[in-house]
C-alpha cells in the first residue's frame, strides 16, 4: 500500500519533472477517490495544491487536464459543450472503478462539471468552489455579440493566469461561448442532483457571483447539502492563502460523508 505522504512530499510527487498544463493522479491509502477539475481557461495547476492536501489525507485524486486546456490556446476554441460534458463523466467514472466510493470535486468550471456529473451518475459526495451556473446578463449580452461576428477575437478571462498560475490570460469568444452553453446546460438539470453536497463561494468573487451558491442551493433536490458564503477570498480559491480558507470545509465535509459510508457499511445498508 502506498503510504500517506506529507503535503510537501505530495506537491513535490505531482509537480517534479511535469508540465504544468498536465493532469495528475496520486494513488491514496482509503477506500475513496477523488475526481479533482480545474476551471474553465485554467488548468491542473489550480488545483495541484489541494489536490496533494486531500492525498495527504489518504484520498486517491485524479486531477485531469480538461478538454483543450493543454497549453495551446488554438485547441480550446475547437471543444465543444459535450465534449467537456462527456469527458467529466468518463474521468470521474475512471475513478469510480477504481474506488469503494467515489467524490467529484471541482473549482470553477470543474464545479460545474461536478454538478453535471451528479446527474448522470451516483457520486457518494460533491464539492464545488465557486462554481457557475448563472452567468449575469451581460456577459450573455456581450460574448455572444462578439462571438456572431469576431468569433476569433480573443477575450480577457483569467486575471490569475498573469499573476503566475498556469492558464490561458485569454481566450477567444467562441470558446466563451462554449462555457457559457456547459453553464446553461448544468443549470437546466440542477434538479437531478441528489448527491450530497458542500457549496463553496467567496462573497469577493468578481469572477462568477456568489448569488450562484443560493441559485444551486434553491435548484437541487439533494436532501444533505452545505452552502457555506465566504466573506473573504476571491475567484481562484484553490491557491495561496486562499486555500487554506476553504481547505477545512472540504475536509470535515468529506470526513463527515466517509464516518457515514462506514456507518451505513455497518448497518448492512
Amino acid at each position: 500500500m502506498t503510504p500517506i505522504i506529507s503535503v510537501r512530499e505530495a506537491r513535490c510527487k505531482v509537480t517534479s519533472g511535469m508540465r504544468a498544463w498536465e493532469g495528475f493522479e496520486l494513488t491514496g491509502t482509503a477506500p475513496a477517490g477523488i475526481l479533482l477539475m480545474h476551471g474553465f481557461s485554467g488548468s491542473p495547476d489550480e488545483v495541484r495544491e489541494l489536490g496533494a492536501r486531500l492525498h495527504a489525507r489518504g484520498y486517491s485524486v485524479r486531477a485531469p487536464a480538461l478538454p483543450g486546456h493543454n497549453g495551446d490556446v488554438r485547441e480550446l476554441d475547437r471543444v465543444s459543450a459535450d465534449e467537456y460534458l462527456n469527458a467529466a463523466l468518463g474521468e470521474f467514472d475512471r475513478v469510480e472503478s477504481a474506488s469503494e466510493r467515489a467524490y467529484a470535486v471541482g473549482f470553477s468550471m470543474g464545479g460545474a462539471l461536478a454538478l453535471h456529473i451528479a446527474q448522470r451518475r451516483r457520486p457518494d459526495a460533491v464539492v464545488t468552489i465557486n462554481a457557475p451556473v448563472r452567468m449575469p446578463s451581460h456577459v450573455y449580452g456581450g460574448v455572444h455579440l462578439v462571438a456572431r461576428h469576431q468569433a476569433s477575437v480573443h477575450l480577457p478571462v483569467n486575471p490569475n493566469a498573469y499573476l503566475g498560475t498556469i492558464g490561458y490570460p485569454t481566450v477567444p469568444a467562441h470558446a466563451v461561448r462554449t462555457f457559457l452553453d456547459v453553464v446553461e446546460r448544468v443549470r437546466d438539470g440542477l434538479g437531478d442532483v441528489h448527491a450530497p453536497l458542500l457549496v463553496l463561494h467567496s462573497a469577493r468573487d468578481l469572477t462568477v457571483p456568489f448569488s450562484n451558491a443560493a441559485l444551486i442551493d434553491e435548484s437541487v433536490a439533494s436532501s444533505h447539502r452545505d452552502v457555506v458564503v465566504l466573506e473573504e477570498g476571491q475567484h481562484l480559491m484553490t491557491v495561496g492563502r486562499w486555500l487554506d480558507v476553504i481547505e477545512p470545509y472540504i475536509v470535515e465535509f468529506l470526513a463527515r460523508m466517509d464516518r457515514g459510508h462506514a456507518r451505513d457499511s455497518r448497518n448492512g445498508a
